[in-house]
């Protein structure tokens, strides 16, 4: 029996270098995984998902991978993109 913090499994899911080789074997082989949910509610979980979605989404607007001009309607698509995340972030962080 594993006991997995929730962190631990968003580190699994994205493969972001956090968890070493044998954790992610562990996790892969395990019939027998339990998450934590002490200390942590539902919505709080779900905020703060939220909050990192958002952010990677305006880091991904404002730097992208490989530089492809638009015309001025997909720029100002962009724009108002970058604006609603923004807002939306700033909402979600009060």
């Amino acid at each position: 029996m594993y006991l997995m913090d929730t962190y631990a499994l968003r580190w699994f899911l994205d493969d972001n270098g956090q968890l070493s080789e044998k954790a992610k074997d562990i996790i892969r082989k395990s019939d027998d995984l339990y998450f934590s949910t002490e200390n942590f509610d539902i919505l709080g979980s779900t905020v703060e998902s939220a909050i990192q979605a958002t952010k990677k989404a305006l880091y991904g607007l404002e730097h992208p991978v490989v530089y492809t001009p638009r015309n001025i309607e997909v720029q100002q698509a962009r724009i108002k993109e970058g604006e609603f995340y923004r807002a939306f972030l700033e909402k979600l962080e009060q």
